[in-house]
């Protein structure tokens, strides 16, 4: 499948890695109380199992090196992923302490990774309020290559939008048109479209049809880019995964926007496609209403996060991929 994001393969990576942990220099851990054990390592799956030299509750998981490498110090890590996991508690109404572990746990990561990428696995202490002690202990792995294929469809087809919310930003590219910012989505929030259509200051209808363009004039559709913060502008299609990260995006680099009146709202009909080629095309029908006063972010939980314009922000995929898993299992019985 193709990701928005990209991540001693010979008998490691055939055989699994098993060592005692390295930890965070200073940390109070310096005789090591976990044996992490990463095996079964594939392009894009690996099974990780720890176990505790100590009876206090832990709580493991998978992130990429380079993520994890810019940390200095691993407890502002250790930190950072807690409050994370507890912001994603509070939001499915799990306790904290159900996804800790004691003594001994396990999980396969199915189809959680990127091929012929460097991560590590790694556990710290931390007890049900969120405290966490000791020092962050981490093993390093890398996954195979994958087939040369890392891609998804190349050709999305998105039908099934029921959600369509709107807000007009004036004119926030300072090009003398008004911004109409459209947000689209299905049922599930695993697809959202969203188009940026520039308008007249003046304008009273959106009726009309608007080719992808970066020069943000009137009768245009923002082109698709990752501003400096890495939040998504313009006209895009995006796709979110089980555990609430962007999977896959592509943005409008050619296309354009239709947007015709139909019985009950309006017909929005996106014909987009990015510098590579591949292309998204979508259709809603219905009623386009106001962003409410209140931000949409909580439906994305702590991976897929919206600014004050309401554009989604790209978050890194691993450090609480398996705590989002767990908490969304549980939430579902």
């Amino acid at each position: 499948m193709k990701k928005f994001f990209t991540f001693m393969v010979a008998a490691l990576a055939i055989c699994g890695v098993a060592c005692t942990p390295e930890n965070n220099n200073g940390g109070g851990n310096e005789d090591g109380n976990f044996t992490i054990e990463v095996t079964e390592i594939s392009a894009e799956s690996a099974y990780v199992s720890v176990t505790s030299a100590n009876d206090k509750t832990f709580y493991f998981d998978i992130v990429e090196k380079s993520e994890f490498d810019a940390y200095t110090d691993k407890t502002e890590f250790a930190n950072e992923t807690v409050s994370m996991l507890l912001e994603l508690c509070e939001y499915y109404g799990i306790s904290f302490a159900e996804i800790l572990s004691l003594n001994n746990d396990s999980f396969y990561y199915e189809d959680f990774f990127e091929p012929s990428t460097e991560y590590y696995a790694f556990a710290f202490n931390v007890d049900a309020n969120g405290v966490v002690s000791g020092a962050v202990e981490y093993v390093a792995f890398k996954t195979l290559e994958g087939s040369g294929n890392t891609g998804g469809s190349e050709n999305v087809v998105v039908d099934n939008l029921v959600f369509a919310n709107y807000e007009n930003f004036g004119d926030c590219y300072e090009s003398g048109a008004a911004n109409w910012y459209i947000q689209m989505q299905d049922y599930d929030y695993t697809n959202i479209v969203v188009v940026e259509v520039q308008t007249a200051l003046d304008a009273t209808s959106l009726v009309g049809t608007y080719p992808i363009s970066n020069t943000f004039e009137a009768g245009s559709s923002v082109y698709g880019f990752l501003n400096d913060s890495s939040y998504l502008f313009g006209t895009y299609w995006a796709s979110i995964d089980d555990y609430n990260y962007i999977e896959d995006v592509i943005l409008a680099a050619t296309g354009s926007v239709t947007i015709a009146e139909a019985t009950e709202g309006y017909t929005i009909t996106v014909d987009i496609a990015d510098e590579s080629g591949r292309t998204a095309k979508a259709t809603y029908t219905g009623a386009v209403e106001p962003f409410p006063d209140e931000t949409t972010a909580s439906r994305y939980s702590t991976a897929v996060k919206l600014n004050k314009r309401h554009a989604l922000k790209v978050e890194p995929k691993s450090k609480i991929k398996r705590g989002a898993a767990l908490v969304k299992k549980m939430a579902a019985k």
